[in-house]
């Protein structure tokens, strides 16, 4: 179970990646600590489950390793929601929120934000690629590309 686990890493980090880097251009704009914390929070923790996601569909065959077409279209799906959780949050807690209230209504501000998920889905792709390069991932591909992708991921850890 020790790979298993491993396997989830690299795309939970680049979503709190994501989300320290907002906290970053926040501050540098000198909004307060509190809205610095929650920016950077309420994008990087739905962004990161979304990444653990990724990893698992990995995992189980539903996706293909290093494609950019089901990259691209998973962060067009997810970029989106993850923004609406950090939208919702901020104006919740400091009664306005990033870009929201510009928007005319929440299905523009979803479809905006589904454009900018493209660009996000092709950036999380490269570094995913990068990340998975230096871990457990490549012996756990090369373990399936000698069994002839039948095996699970268990057998790898035998392995390991």
């Amino acid at each position: 179970m020790r790979i298993l686990r491993l396997l989830k890493i690299p795309g939970m980090t680049i979503g709190f990646v994501a989300g320290a880097i907002v906290g970053a251009l926040a501050a540098f704009v000198g909004a307060p600590t509190g809205y610095i914390i929650v920016a950077a929070l309420g994008l990087g923790i739905p962004l990161a489950i979304f990444g653990i996601l990724y990893d698992a569909l990995l995992d189980a065959g539903k996706l293909n390793f290093g494609y950019a077409a089901p990259s691209a279209l998973y962060g067009v799906l997810t970029f989106p929601v993850a923004r609406l959780v950090q939208e919702l949050l901020l104006t919740a807690i400091f009664g306005q929120g990033i870009t929201l209230q510009q928007e005319a209504n929440v299905l523009q501000f979803l479809v905006y934000q589904g454009i900018m998920g493209f660009g996000y889905g092709i950036g999380f792709l490269m570094i995913h690629n990068q990340i998975i390069e230096m871990s457990a991932w490549r012996q756990y591909r090369k373990h399936v590309k000698e069994e002839g992708g039948s095996q699970q991921p268990q057998a790898a850890e035998k392995q390991a």
